[in-house]
């Protein structure tokens, strides 16, 4: 029996006394309560204590036994179980088993799963597999491996006083990627706006019960109430949207020409005209409907404000925490771009560029990436992978590899730089670097994410010199809030400085 199918089973074997230990743990705490309520209830009947005590002895002592003798019969079940499974699996890439129904649940941790992720890969290769649940993912850490995967067709997928810039933030972004969607913008006072940033964020807290219950199914049945609160949420998110649809086609005349604001709507709207008036029955045509607009201005909306306004609180914060680059920065846009910074600037600030870069790489938007499932089963690197699996394309594992960075662990800005020591600075591309994913379906937005993360910071560097308080001098960069989806800092406030020279 080869080597690495026995240090399974001893690793099964392990697993499985702890299952038997979490079992009986159980068992001891639901007999002591029954056994209380028991006694209880004799003794309101006015039995003897000393009857009630040998009966309680008697009774919790009869129930342990039976509870150990079905946990003892269990176990080899369970380990059977595993190993056959194991046995079975042998042409998917190597990691652990998992229990039954929870799979490997119990050993992540919820506040950072990456790290958990970014475990099973340093101990069984850049592709490993783990169940969660009872779904299997099949983590992938090798950038080059990705590119070739995910080119196939087979996946679906105040100045003086510290203040928080969290809304500020919100506003702003949030008004620039409705005015590019829906032509127009919301003063921060407006009910509707100020509902649809609720349900964003509602919706954003009670995503980790929809990604349990897709994991767990009978989960559902418990979070329910939360799940409907979360459909519930989309449809009025769809709503409003649909509302402003309804607006923009009132934008054309009776000869079908678009007189509004130049938007995402309402190129959609024209695209559909044009397709109903070559053929009204084409699949073409058909596919233009206001029920895939509203999924597409949601799935902009929400995936583009949480990572870009994510990603700007990171930049602000180191920023704060590396004052000397700070510095450069602002003297670098002093020397290069005028009083109003545009995008015709980019290509003359390299230095904030590589900066936000080394930000990105260092804390990625979406740590473990977007996932993909395959849609038939495909060959991964000699590991077969089945229909329906999950593939992780594990970003936080890629952006801190030794192979692909030199000391990965350390910020440096130059190592997105072709020349650091020279005073004129290319970019260097680096083919390990894809915060935007990769394939058929990397990011739409990755040109506009960047740009406007580009404009803010540049613009922010120009006028305000940004540090955190006093008491906050000491704010921990590797802590991380309730982690979903999206990583993001632990609320923080700052002092602005405006810049007078």
């Amino acid at each position: 029996m080869p080597l690495e199918i026995l240090s399974e089973y001893r690793r099964s074997g392990f697993e499985v006394l702890s299952f038997i230990r979490i079992f009986h743990w159980l068992c001891i705490t639901f007999l002591s309560i029954f056994t209380l309520f028991a006694l209880h209830g004799l003794e309101t009947q006015g039995a003897p204590k000393d009857d009630l005590w040998a009966m309680g002895i008697f009774y919790s002592s009869a129930a342990f036994l039976a509870m150990t003798l079905v946990g003892a019969f269990c176990a080899p079940l369970v380990w059977l179980w595993r190993r056959n499974k194991y046995l079975a699996a042998q042409t998917l890439p190597p990691g652990p088993i998992g229990y039954p129904i929870v799979g490997s649940l119990f050993h992540v941790d919820p506040q950072k799963p990456f790290d958990f992720f970014q475990a099973l890969a340093q101990e069984h290769g850049r592709i490993c597999k783990v169940y969660m649940g009872s779904k299997l993912f099949i983590i992938v850490t090798d950038p080059g491996i990705l590119r070739k995967l995910f080119a196939k067709t087979d996946f679906y997928l105040c100045e003086g006083e510290s203040i928080s810039l969290d809304t500020p933030l919100q506003q702003t972004i949030g008004n620039m990627l409705n005015d590019i969607i829906f032509g127009q913008q919301y003063p921060p006072d407006d009910p509707k706006w100020q509902r649809i940033q609720f349900l964003r964020e509602n919706g954003v807290k009670q995503l980790k019960m929809a990604q349990a219950s897709n994991l767990i199914p009978f989960l559902s049945l418990i979070f329910r109430g939360k799940l409907n609160e979360f459909a519930q949420g989309i449809k009025e998110t769809h709503s409003e949207y649909q509302r402003v649809i309804d607006v923009r086609k009132k934008d054309f005349d009776s000869a079908g020409d678009y007189h509004g604001p130049k938007c995402l709507v309402g190129e959609f709207l024209k695209a559909k005209r044009n397709a109903q008036m070559k053929d009204p029955q084409s699949a073409e045509s058909h596919s233009f409907s206001d029920k895939q607009l509203c999924y597409l201005a949601g799935d902009i909306f929400g995936a583009g404000i949480d990572t870009t306004v994510n990603t700007i609180q990171w930049c602000i914060l180191y920023l704060c925490k590396r004052q000397l680059i700070q510095q450069e920065l602002y003297n670098d846009i002093k020397t290069r771009c005028g009083s109003i910074i545009t995008l015709h600037d980019k290509h003359q600030l390299v230095h904030l560029q590589a900066f936000i870069f080394e930000v990105m790489r260092m804390k990625p938007a979406v740590p473990m990436g977007v996932p993909h499932g395959t849609t038939r089963t495909v060959d991964l690197e000699g590991y077969t992978i089945p229909k329906g699996a999950t593939i992780i394309p594990l970003q936080w594992a890629i952006n801190g590899d030794e192979e692909f960075w030199d000391v990965p662990t350390v910020f440096d800005p130059k190592r997105f730089l072709v020349s650091p020591e020279e005073s004129e600075k290319e970019l260097r591309p680096n083919p390990h670097f894809i915060p935007f994913q990769v394939g058929k379906r990397r990011c739409v937005g990755e040109e506009f994410g960047l740009d406007m993360i580009f404009l803010f910071l540049a613009n922010f560097l120009q006028r305000f010199r940004v540090q955190l308080p006093r008491d906050d001098d000491n704010y921990d960069l590797n802590c991380y809030p309730d982690f979903a989806f999206t990583l993001h800092p632990v609320p923080y406030r700052v002092e602005l400085t405006a810049r007078r020279d």
